[in-house]
């Protein structure tokens, strides 16, 4: 795992009742510079609007705001208070919150690094791995990933 020795702050951080920053980030950020097609795609998949599963869709799901407050306090909580000089979160023994992202699928590559800017104004490290699609399921199936990024078409 990326850098962390302690509890897997992804189970404190992303419990049910504390903030996503990444998914809340690619809603609430209109960073012009960003402006890209990967940015369209991002936010299409962030924003509620109908999934075209009609009766089987749940209206009541809403992606969580991007709250750096929120954030900040739920990454404290697990235990990262400061900042590192390039402002990722480290907590009392200097590990860092970081995490790799990998994925099966080279045209995630965009939607993934802005996920990696977003993220680490919330003081999260995203190491974004690329993999061929076999190799990226082998490592799911191995749970050898910190968190691993895919979609089904």
């Amino acid at each position: 795992m990326s850098g962390v020795t302690c509890k897997r702050p992804v189970d404190a951080i992303f419990s049910g009742s504390a903030s996503r920053p990444s998914r809340g980030a690619r809603t609430h950020s209109a960073n012009m510079r960003l402006a890209s097609i990967a940015l369209a795609l991002a936010l299409a998949n962030a924003l509620p609007t109908d999934d075209g599963y009609g009766e089987f869709s749940n209206k009541k799901i809403r992606a969580r705001e991007f709250n750096l407050e929120k954030a900040q306090t739920a990454f404290s909580d697990a235990g990262f208070k400061k900042r590192a000089s390039d402002g990722i979160l480290i907590n009392e023994e200097g590990t860092r919150l970081s995490f790799t992202v990998s994925t099966g699928y080279e045209r995630f590559k965009d939607i993934l690094t802005i996920l990696k800017e977003e993220a680490s104004k919330a003081g999260l490290e995203l190491i974004i791995e690329t993999l061929d699609g076999t190799a990226g399921f082998k490592k799911v199936q191995e749970k050898k990933h910190d968190i691993h990024f895919l979609g089904f078409a």
